[in-house]
């Protein structure tokens, strides 16, 4: 029910003045069961990066939302579901290592970009479509090691200026936590390389992976870039406020 209804949300950033879609990004992220906060503090990030983009001359881009219950084999079916329309050129999630790896293979046999976020990069297989925007447990040791104190993936919202000032009207009140801000950058990720795909008239899937291999981003938690396995190296981890 969650899927569908957010699915149906999906095209309103597009259906006004009709602008030319050039394609559609999914985002697979639980929105029911224990870690639904996953994805509702994902949601209204990934919402207002569109929002914002499609008021951009260069066309419109439109988006998918599904869950996937915080399990794998829901992950995985999330994905076939993904990859079975043509439209979707890219797809962040899945917030978990667990439902990742169970989803992965589906999306390297279909040749979808994937934009990995709440996942170690070490624990992730290096494919050609797979792009990690986590940082790997050795920079979270390190910040741990050197701030004592727990560390994780992402930064507080304060620490982003006004970057999520809009988040709780898109949210219905709720307020952003860090992943809201890493969820904020991997949609302008995935934005700016369909934007450099269609600008070389290449918005198939394989030409999103080579937009998003070229990857050169200012974003809220730094220089956003890949090395050929597709991880951000540079990935911070930062103390978690109590």
């Amino acid at each position: 029910m969650v899927a569908s209804l957010l699915a149906s949300m999906a095209l309103v950033f597009t259906a006004c003045g009709t602008p030319r879609v050039i394609g559609r990004i999914g985002l697979a992220a639980p929105f029911e069961g224990r870690d639904r906060a996953l994805g509702y503090d994902a949601f209204p990030a990934f919402r207002m990066a569109l929002r914002a983009a499609n008021g951009q001359a260069g066309g419109a881009v439109d988006f998918v939302a599904f869950n996937d219950d915080g399990d794998p084999g829901r992950a995985a079916r999330v994905a076939a579901d993904l990859a079975r329309d043509p439209a979707v050129k890219l797809v962040i999630g899945h917030g978990a290592l667990t439902n990742t790896l169970a989803a992965l293979p589906v999306y390297a046999e279909a040749g979808v970009a994937v934009l990995v976020i709440g996942a170690p990069a070490e624990a992730l297989p290096a494919l050609p479509n797979v792009f990690v925007l986590s940082p790997s447990a050795a920079t979270v040791a390190a910040c741990q090691a050197a701030n004592r104190h727990p560390c994780a993936e992402g930064a507080e919202p304060a620490s982003v200026g006004a970057a999520l000032a809009g988040f709780s009207e898109v949210s219905g009140g709720a307020a952003p936590t860090r992943r809201s801000v890493v969820a904020l950058d991997a949609t302008n990720v995935a934005l700016d390389a369909l934007r450099r795909a269609a600008a070389r008239g290449d918005v198939s899937r394989a030409g999103v992976v080579v937009a998003l291999r070229e990857t050169r981003l200012k974003g809220l938690l730094g220089e956003i870039h890949f090395n050929a396995q597709g991880r951000w190296v540079e990935a911070p981890a930062t103390p978690v406020l109590p």
